[in-house]
């Protein structure tokens, strides 16, 4: 107050500031000293001197629909309630991630609800109906739905129609916002392929004219990755509200592990002088783990130095650790790590060299965020979403196609006959995943359903 501050020193202040312009592009009238506009203007100023990104006058409230609790989505949506201002409300449609419960949601400030699901025993989670999900569609407070998960389930089916309907009955309803994976691909149909639509040409038509519905009805439209944003083009009604936001993941996890932690454990397993190729995942066919282990068959009788990690757990691992006694002179070189913790995984990605990912399909594929974050360079397929993204030709990886045997075995050669290679590709790498840290995705995340929110209350008012 006036009255307890120098005269000089508070004109100083305010001549300082008006000179400073840190705010050129906004039209702010000049601070001033006086008894009637000095609260006036101190809240001016501390406006001025945040950053602008904090310079939100309210945060939106967002009420997120999602499959299962995974590891990566929790601490994402942590980021996420912190960039919208504990805005966040989000719902499971399974307490479990792959049959595991998830540890990481118990500590998690945002709030979570576990819905309580009806259906047969052989459902999933997320196939089975949950009315909670559609009751709070009908009555929540939010500013606006974010729908994500399996967009054929029926759970999802009945949130998307009891928010239409409620657009329709009054103007001002929450906006609507998919947050998407690319779909099945319509011309891929394994036999071991457990997507209805992948078995039936007529299903994939039903699929196809349901998310035109869908999609032409939406506010906002969020692809995970470049691929699902090209792939949901034709189904929305402006380009103008299709935002990119893949999953982030906390990158100095994997980017700040203690080099001495590392070497020990390459000296435990026997890498000393190896050249480590490293796979993360489910051991299923969708992942490729039966091409990998038979192109590393192949290149490793010319390559001594050559050694196979496979991390994770799944139903073929037995069979892939009989095929590697098989088919491999010294099988010792294929190991099977098992499920390890999420504190542990950085430690074994950084004790790697490359990573490979030979997936048949996978929407993103976050263990390519984590790989690129241990500075690995990556050999992915073209039916890896993330690969679109995330892995650069010939920078720092290789993207090969589906099933080619052939152009994996080449892109693994090319590192075992070019060692030097691994840390220049590795760097690149590091590079590329520092524009996909929690904090830069939560805000993109946030900036774009406040766009769909803004846009959703200019029509209100216009209707």
């Amino acid at each position: 107050h006036p009255a307890f501050v120098d005269n000089t020193w508070v004109a100083g202040v305010c001549r300082i500031f008006n000179t400073a312009t840190p705010c050129p592009d906004r039209d702010l009238p000049p601070l001033s000293f006086s008894s009637c506009t000095w609260p006036t203007s101190m809240a001016r100023l501390a406006t001025i001197a945040l950053p602008r990104e904090t310079q939100i006058e309210k945060r939106v409230k967002i009420w997120l629909l999602t499959n299962t609790p995974s590891p990566y989505q929790v601490e994402f949506f942590r980021a996420i309630n912190e960039a919208c201002a504990n805005g966040l409300e989000v719902r499971f449609m399974s307490a479990q991630h792959r049959g595991c419960p998830c540890a990481e949601l118990l500590a998690s400030p945002f709030s979570y609800q576990v819905l309580k699901g009806y259906g047969p025993n052989w459902w999933s989670g997320a196939f089975r109906f949950h009315p909670l999900a559609v009751r709070e569609c009908r009555h929540s407070e939010a500013d606006l739905f974010v729908l994500s998960g399996q967009y054929t389930s029926l759970t999802f089916v009945a949130c998307v129609s009891a928010v239409i309907r409620r657009k329709r009955h009054a103007p001002k309803t929450p906006a609507l916002v998919y947050w998407l994976e690319p779909p099945w691909p319509e011309d891929y149909a394994p036999p071991w392929g457990r997507s209805v639509c992948a078995r039936s040409r007529i299903l994939v038509e039903v699929r196809k004219l349901m998310l035109r519905k869908m999609l032409h009805r939406a506010d906002r439209v969020i692809g995970i990755g470049s691929r699902a944003v090209e792939a949901y083009q034709p189904f929305v009604s402006s380009q103008e509200c299709l935002d990119n936001v893949p999953y982030h993941i906390a990158t100095e996890r994997f980017s700040a592990v203690d080099a001495c932690r590392v070497a020990r454990l390459r000296q435990e397993m026997g890498w000393d002088n190896s050249v480590v190729f490293l796979f993360s995942g489910s051991l299923i066919e969708r992942k490729g783990v039966d091409l990998l282990l038979n192109a590393f068959a192949q290149i490793g009788r010319c390559h001594n130095n050559a050694v196979l990690a496979f991390l994770g757990d799944g139903p073929l691992r037995a069979q892939l650790e009989a095929s590697a006694s098989a088919i491999l002179a010294d099988s010792k070189r294929v190991y099977f790590l098992g499920q390890k913790s999420q504190d542990y995984l950085p430690l074994v990605y950084n004790a790697a060299d490359i990573f490979v990912f030979p997936t048949r399909y996978d929407g993103w594929g976050v263990v390519v965020n984590e790989a690129c974050a241990a500075g690995l360079p990556v050999i992915a397929t073209d039916a890896c979403g993330a690969a679109r993204d995330l892995v650069q030709n010939g920078v720092n990886g290789f993207v090969i196609n589906r099933d080619d045997i052939g152009g994996l075995m080449a892109k693994m050669r090319f590192f075992l006959e070019n060692p030097h290679q691994i840390k220049a590709f590795g760097a690149k790498s590091s590079q590329i995943i520092s524009e996909y840290t929690l904090v830069k995705g939560a805000r993109k995340f946030v900036a774009s359903c406040e766009r769909a929110a803004r846009g959703r209350r200019q029509s209100s008012v216009c209707s």
